[in-house]
Formats: C-alpha cells, sequence, structure tokens
C-alpha cells in the first residue's frame, strides 16, 4: 500500500486558500478513482482504492488517500497514528504540500530532506523522527508585498489571476503523486522537476 497524504487545513474557512492545496489535490486524485472520504480511526479523512479499469490515475496496488483533520502544525499526530493503526512504514508515504518558493502554478517532486519551514511537513518530521519520504511541491510563490507576514498569505485565497495556474498546478500533482505510487518515481522527476533555461547563452565574464 503507497500513502498520499495531502495537507491542508479542516473546515470551511480554508477551503480556497493557498496553504491546502495538499487537500485539494488528493480531493482530486479521489473524484477520479470515484473514492469517498470517510473518518479513520487515527483521526483523518481516508479514502482507499486500487487500480481501476482505464483510470488516468491508476495505480498499481492499494492506494490509501489522506486529509489530516487537526489544523496543520498537527499532521504528523494523525500521520504517525494511522502508520501504526495500518502497520506501514514511513517510506509509503507521498506528502502533498504549498511551498512558497515555488511559483505559483509550479510542481516539483522531492525524495527526503527537511521541513523548509512548512509547519505540516515539521510536524510530520518530528513524529516520525525523520524525513525520508517523497513529497509533491506545489507552488504558491512569495507574499508580492515586502513585509506582508507569510503566515497571513498562505491562509488567503488565491488571486483570479492565479487561479488557472493552480487549477493546472493540481492536476498534475495528482499525475505526479499517482506515478509516484506506481513506482515511476524517475520517470515523474524528469516530467514535473523541469528547470528554467536560459533564454540565451550564459555569457562569459
Amino acid at each position: 500500500m503507497r500513502v498520499v497524504v495531502g495537507l491542508g487545513n479542516p473546515g470551511a474557512r480554508y477551503e480556497e486558500t493557498r496553504h491546502n492545496v495538499g487537500f485539494r489535490v488528493v480531493e482530486r486524485m479521489a473524484r477520479e478513482l470515484a473514492v469517498l472520504f470517510r473518518p479513520d480511526r487515527s483521526g483523518a479523512l481516508t479514502a482507499g482504492a486500487s487500480r481501476g479499469p482505464g483510470g488516468s490515475h491508476g495505480t498499481a496496488g492499494p492506494l490509501l488517500l489522506v486529509k489530516p483533520q487537526g489544523f496543520m502544525n498537527l499532521s504528523g499526530e494523525e500521520v504517525g497514528r494511522l502508520l501504526r493503526y495500518h502497520r506501514l512504514e514511513a517510506g509509503v508515504l507521498i506528502v502533498v504540500h504549498d511551498d512558497l518558493d515555488l511559483e505559483p502554478g509550479r510542481i516539483q517532486i522531492k525524495n527526503g530532506g527537511g521541513h523548509g519551514g512548512h509547519n505540516g511537513l515539521r510536524s510530520i518530521i518530528d513524529h516520525l523522527g525523520m524525513g525520508a519520504f517523497a513529497r509533491v511541491r506545489v507552488g504558491i510563490g512569495r507574499p508580492p508585498r515586502n513585509g506582508e507576514d507569510a503566515a497571513e498569505y498562505v491562509l488567503s485565497p488565491f488571486t483570479k489571476t492565479e487561479r488557472p495556474l493552480i487549477e493546472e498546478a493540481i492536476d498534475k500533482a495528482a499525475e505526479a503523486a499517482a506515478m509516484l505510487a506506481e513506482g515511476r518515481t524517475a520517470e515523474a522527476m524528469n516530467r514535473f522537476n523541469v528547470r528554467l533555461r536560459l533564454s540565451e547563452p550564459e555569457k562569459a565574464n
């Protein structure tokens, strides 16, 4: 079994905020797999699926989609309980989260590492005692105004200009997470970890 955890905050107040793109990615996957989220003994909402006929996000084996229902900085408590209850190792995790360091609409796949200041990742790493799990980073960009508080920014909604970029990113992130669940990590990285290229050859100093 692979476990895709989308990070976010519960409740209608946060549904359309930048911090909740992780929730939206696993919700997109659940719709395409025709599965519903239900309460799990861990406290999270989960939706279980196996490979479906002809599904673009079909998986090679059992898949569990997860939306922790504690607030972002408590995500690790439910993820830890869920892994213990299902007797799973942390290596089966694929965590989808928003990322300030990527421009809106860009996604990137990462294997392991630190939390980079993200409170949800920090909580998961603290509770698991390690960070050796896959991540799908969804770019939300930095606050456009100097001095704007990042904590307030991530809890604000996307602008009209950003929304089409984010919808496209959610589709890509759902596809990336599905590829990781299928074990196609190298292929997913080659496809989605696109580096910016210079438009002209760099001139020598």
